[in-house]
């Protein structure tokens, strides 16, 4: 099983070891409040997005370019979010949750019947479309820095490890196991920072 594996890691292409490497210190970053993760996530983006494109998961291609915005969105927003002081973590009223639901509710057939109408070639176009909708909607909450977004993240990852195992990268396999851990320790991280702002 190790050899397997150890000749899998070095058979793999540059592109995935990138993404292997840039994933985990954008997430470890993320989970620390630490801005740096923009920069390094990047970089993740750009990494992944090649490997969908030629995986041929357009949706997720197409996520990934939608992620180049939604990075660079954070990255200010955590810069300049709040003008007194940085940007605070805070909780996801029921409005913004139902408004988010129903993106993901009405995109994620939308965005499957278009990949399977017209991209002939497109692979798992529906189970490929939820994870992206739920994605953009669980980045949109790391933007804003609201807390959920890490319980959404660990849904979210237990599908892409699903997808990506499927389509046998198993890089991806081994990064998406880690971001569910580092997910879980996000959460509580966060948890213990909004706790101490709400006391002060």
């Amino acid at each position: 099983m190790w050899q397997e594996a150890l000749n899998y890691l070095l058979q793999a292409g540059s592109v995935e070891i990138i993404g292997l490497i840039s994933g985990i210190l954008y997430v470890i970053l993320a989970a620390r409040a630490n801005i740096w993760c923009w920069p390094v996530g990047l970089v993740n983006v750009i990494a992944i997005l090649y490997s969908c494109y030629i995986g041929q998961l357009y949706a997720e291609t197409f996520t990934q370019i939608i992620y180049l915005i939604l990075t660079l969105y954070g990255w200010y927003q955590w810069q300049y979010g709040n003008v007194k002081d940085n940007l605070p973590i805070t909780l996801t009223s029921l409005k913004t949750a139902l408004l988010l639901i129903t993106f993901v509710a009405i995109g994620t057939p939308l965005m499957g019947y278009i990949l399977e109408t017209y991209f002939a070639n497109a692979d798992v176009p529906y189970a490929d479309s939820l994870t992206t909708m739920t994605s953009f909607a669980a980045t949109w909450m790391v933007a804003r820095k609201k807390l959920e977004n890490w319980i959404i993240w660990i849904m979210v990852d237990w599908w892409y490890l699903d997808l990506f195992y499927y389509k046998q990268y198993y890089l991806y396999v081994v990064l998406f196991g880690i971001y569910i851990i580092v997910a879980v320790w996000g959460f509580l991280s966060w948890r213990k920072q909004y706790q101490t702002q709400t006391l002060s």
